[in-house]
């Protein structure tokens, strides 16, 4: 009673290969040689090099904003100043990917060549001494830490609490409100993102089904329909043709959110790491700790988990 094929998120795909629960399409192995792709959306389809299916539609974190103020372009924390007085997430939340992301954002890794847990030492210290930096000018406000879940932060948000918000972007979209979009300040010069996204996915590998199958996931692909179908929805697209479909000056914000967009670390980043990255986070933002206290609490417990393992 298996359907032919299935649409699932790219946080089930790895799963279901290993499970045997979806097939790989060599089919569509040629398939990204066409330019007209994000490369979070080739990424999206693959486990191991083989591709399980095409990917539907996109999601990415954003600055999303009252107003445009921060504008379309990339714009580092270092010049955040010059757009908005602060920068709001959900510091407070035991599910915040922010300081995962902005860890990442400066070249950060969370696994070594061998594939084993690691963190650059050098670079989460980095990290942490500028979110002290941005706490001590205001972008950061230790009313950060207030924010205890996403959805606490959009009610803040969609009340006019406060002017942004880094957020999913469909998560916005579903609210039905009026927004700007922008590229997550970062801290570094490059624009760097997390983002996720469905792909229709083969799951049984018949003779007779596979044919029609192909041609279904071509059409639900297909660049034209993606640019009529994504704005009406709280998706993304996943062919830069199929932006056309949304008016400025959103198009060029997500032109640089997707271009510069990577898939969530998932189980790379073990549930104890995410959760000391974000206690000091907190501490950081509240002023309880230094960047070198709280980079040495990291280090410390990856290595007695290491040891206990």
């Amino acid at each position: 009673a298996l359907p032919a094929l299935v649409l699932i998120s790219r946080s089930d795909i790895e799963k279901s290969a290993a499970l045997g629960i979806i097939q790989p399409i060599q089919e569509l192995d040629s398939v990204f040689g066409d330019d007209d792709w994000f490369t979070i959306a080739e990424k999206m389809s693959k486990v191991h090099d083989e591709v399980y299916g095409l990917p539907f539609v996109s999601d990415a974190i954003g600055l999303i904003q009252q107003s445009n103020s921060v504008g379309s372009a990339y714009v580092p924390l270092a010049n955040i100043a010059e757009k908005t007085p602060a920068i709001h997430f959900s510091a407070g939340s035991p599910d915040t990917l922010v300081p995962l992301m902005y860890y990442q954002s400066i070249g950060g890794m969370f696994t070594d060549d061998m594939g084993n847990v690691w963190m650059d030492e050098p670079l989460l210290n980095d990290m942490f001494v500028s979110f002290r930096t941005y706490r001590e000018l205001g972008i950061f406000p230790k009313t950060l830490v207030n924010y205890q879940s996403d959805e606490q932060l959009r009610n803040a948000f969609n009340t006019n609490q406060i002017e942004n918000m880094i957020s999913w972007i469909s998560l916005s979209q579903a609210d039905g409100i009026d927004f700007s979009i922008s590229p997550v300040p970062n801290f570094g010069t490059r624009a760097f993102t997390y983002a996720d996204g469905y792909v229709w996915c083969l799951v049984v590998q018949k003779t007779n089904a596979l044919e029609p199958s192909v041609l279904f996931i071509e059409h639900m692909s297909d660049p034209d329909f993606l640019a009529e179908w994504t704005p009406t929805t709280k998706y993304l697209p996943v062919r830069p043709s199929s932006l056309v479909g949304w008016i400025e000056p959103k198009r060029e914000s997500l032109q640089t959110i997707l271009e510069s967009a990577e898939l969530l670390p998932g189980e790379m980043v073990p549930g104890s790491i995410k959760s000391d990255m974000i206690k000091e986070v907190q501490n950081i933002i509240l002023g309880i700790k230094s960047p070198e206290e709280s980079t040495f609490a990291i280090i410390e417990k990856l290595s007695e988990d290491l040891v206990n393992e």
